[in-house]
């Protein structure tokens, strides 16, 4: 059965989401093919192809058990290195799309080396062989940075989609590492983009993704759960950059969001999670785009350029209203007055006036169940002394901008004060307020 977000997200949006998917690709390839003044001049690199990380190939196709190396030539200091583990549910390489490729030479002019791994792909080889590969090519780059040249205090592990899937599980179970010998605080940290990060079946769920999940993991929930880097959360975990797309496939953002706050939940330091507008699961990769705003997002995190204009003062408002000014949390305490309520179409109408120019923001949240209090039933349940006297109510927000209501008009209609939306307990987290009140947060 759907949930009003699947609903919401098919007759709502889909006309403009699907014209938007096709102008995203469209308007990426003309963003590639119009670059003149980068393409004229190529910074000179080294890239070193083919590199074997273990020992123990698999001799059926070795070319599957290797990374290969782009560094940055001219450099006065010892550059991060940027490990990039490539997407395609698993069951698909690189080697036609070269997203990775892409990648690594978009990040090249910023001083960043990259090592593209190849890993051994499903249904031929199972889980956990994906994940022991990722680990494999980890250990390996650490072991050889100086050999290399790249700075071993600053490796960083990121993915997309199944990738993002294995650098996340990597990362955050320490069984891979160590089973290498590696220290699982090794990582500088983690970017992931796209990904996926709780393997169980959710609703809405395209049926190849059903279909990959199946190939790579099969279908024991105890696997399924084991494989899952939600499953591993722990507070000593590497930083973390999640992105993704608004519109990228049905059920990641809200994966996405849920991943973030697992992991802020369990005091990770630092995680920075966005939803990025006008791209797709794709375009979201196209870091060779200097418009694409994970662009400038993964060099900030990499500590390689910060983030400049709009974006930064988008950026630096999102991560100060994580913990907002205000807060309905009080409201909580009044367990015996908060009901329950299924999230139905006139409350999405409700909600969509407010995010008008940003609704896929919306969809990072299933958007399944509201609670509230009646509006009267909490005045009356207050002393005198904090409710005042008088037939009128008084309505003030932020501004000091004030509405009044007199309470026989507006009792009849049972008005409650929503105080969550499916798991989030302070509304103030939602999104929108930080984008019309920046100046105040």
């Amino acid at each position: 059965m759907l949930t009003m977000h699947h609903r919401l997200h098919r007759f709502a949006w889909i006309a403009s989401l699907s014209l938007l998917l096709c102008l995203t690709h469209w308007t990426a390839s003309l963003l590639c093919a119009a670059s003149p003044g980068e393409s004229q001049e190529k910074e000179k690199v080294k890239i070193i192809p083919n590199i074997p990380y273990t020992k123990t190939v698999d001799v059926k196709n070795p070319r599957r058990q290797t990374l290969d190396l782009y560094l940055p030539s001219g450099s006065k200091t010892k550059p991060p290195l940027l490990v990039f583990v490539h997407g395609g549910f698993w069951t698909l390489s690189d080697d036609e799309f070269h997203i990775g490729s892409s990648l690594a030479e978009a990040l090249l002019p910023s001083g960043i080396a990259t090592a593209l791994v190849r890993y051994r792909l499903a249904p031929a080889v199972r889980h956990p062989a994906q994940a022991e590969d990722v680990a494999a090519a980890v250990a390996y780059l650490v072991r050889e940075a100086n050999k290399y040249g790249y700075d071993s205090g600053r490796i960083f592990l990121a993915g997309h989609s199944a990738g993002a899937h294995l650098a996340a599980l990597v990362a955050l179970d320490p069984s891979y590492l160590r089973a290498r010998g590696l220290d699982p605080g090794s990582l500088a940290g983690v970017i992931a983009i796209s990904g996926i990060y709780d393997l169980h079946p959710q609703p809405g769920m395209a049926d190849e993704q059903k279909a990959t999940t199946q190939q790579a993991f099969g279908g024991n929930p105890d696997i399924l759960k084991a494989a899952s880097p939600v499953t591993h959360v722990r507070s000593t975990a590497p930083a973390f950059l999640i992105l993704a797309a608004a519109s990228d496939f049905p059920g990641f953002l809200v994966d996405a969001k849920k991943f973030a706050d697992a992991l802020r939940r369990t005091g990770v330091s630092h995680v920075d999670q966005f939803v990025l507008p006008d791209l797709d699961h794709f375009s979201i990769i196209r870091l060779e785009n200097r418009n694409n705003q994970a662009r400038s997002l993964v060099l900030e995190f990499l500590k390689a350029e910060p983030l400049a204009g709009e974006l930064s003062l988008l950026i630096e408002a999102k991560r100060r209203w994580r913990n907002p000014p205000f807060s309905t949390l009080p409201f909580w305490e009044y367990k015996d007055l908060i009901r329950s309520y299924p999230i139905d179409q006139r409350f999405v109408q409700r909600l969509l006036p407010v995010y008008e120019h940003f609704k896929y923001e919306l969809l990072e949240w299933p958007l399944e169940r509201y609670y509230a209090i009646d509006l009267f039933s909490y005045l009356d349940s207050l002393p005198p002394e904090k409710v005042g006297h008088g037939n009128y109510l008084t309505i003030t927000n932020i501004r000091n901008e004030k509405d009044f209501w007199d309470r026989r008009q507006i009792e009849r209609y049972k008005p409650v004060i929503v105080i969550g939306i499916d798991d989030e307990k302070n509304l103030f987290r939602l999104g929108i307020f930080y984008r019309a009140l920046r100046e105040y947060s």
